[in-house]
């Protein structure tokens, strides 16, 4: 399973963001492998309107089944 962090750099030691939509990283850790990847959501987090929704559409297309966030 594929699971979602927001986070403040595109690195598993990052502090925590406390935004969804707004979060200027996600990094995403695959429980079954350990393996991570970090993805820049710059263009939803800058978005003057619907960064949830774009965010939460990003998710999706990353295969995250799971979000911590603040």
């Amino acid at each position: 399973m594929k699971a979602a962090v927001t986070a403040e750099r595109n690195a598993l030691s990052s502090r925590i963001d406390p935004r969804f939509g707004r979060a200027r990283w996600f990094v995403v850790v695959d429980t079954e492998t350990g393996e991570v990847e970090a993805h820049d959501n710059r263009s939803a987090a800058g978005a003057e309107h619907g960064a949830g929704p774009q965010a939460a559409q990003r998710l999706v297309e990353l295969g995250a089944r799971a979000l911590i966030t603040g």
